[in-house]
């Protein structure tokens, strides 16, 4: 390199690979913009998330023939700023085995939602699509859990107070 940088806030791309939290690799691209922050997705992967949000949720309303899929709930959409991966985190009502077969059910329909997805949304490009089972619902009752654990010890101790 010849010491020439690029203007400030001029973008540049490139993939790198990371763990996508599900159990697969993916590659990802990163937008660096200004002081090196990733830049966070405009209007339009706000809209395609929104989209693959309502199709997706309406999908399993109409119901997906696998039987290893249960009562889940789509809890969000995140889509990359290239529009080209889209992760969609559920919750599933059971244990961890129903969790784990919810999973493998909704793998292995990926193919017939993104064709069901591009009939309706009519993109270009249809986003790569990877659920991702939300912990953040887990988290918060485990919070709730110990909160509520050191209440009962502080009524039934009153003299540590």
């Amino acid at each position: 390199m010849n010491g020439r940088r690029k203007p400030e806030g001029q973008r540049r791309t490139w993939t790198v690979p990371i763990d996508e939290g599900c159990g697969q690799r993916r590659r990802r691209a990163f937008f660096i913009g200004r002081k090196g922050e990733e830049f966070v997705s405009g209007p339009r992967a706000h809209r395609v998330a929104e989209s693959i949000h309502k199709e997706v949720s309406a999908l399993l309303i109409k119901g997906l023939k696998d039987p290893r899929i249960g009562f889940i709930t789509i809890t969000g959409v995140e889509v990359t700023p290239d529009l080209h991966l889209a992760r969609i985190y559920f919750t599933v009502v059971g244990d961890d085995e129903q969790r784990r077969r919810t999973e493998d059910g909704l793998r292995s329909s990926v193919p017939f939602i993104r064709r069901e997805l591009g009939r309706t949304l009519r993109m270009r490009y249809l986003p790569d699509l990877l659920f991702c089972y939300d912990t953040s619902l887990d988290y918060g009752n485990r919070i709730e859990t110990l909160l509520k654990e050191i209440h009962d010890q502080e009524r039934d101790d009153p003299e540590n107070t």
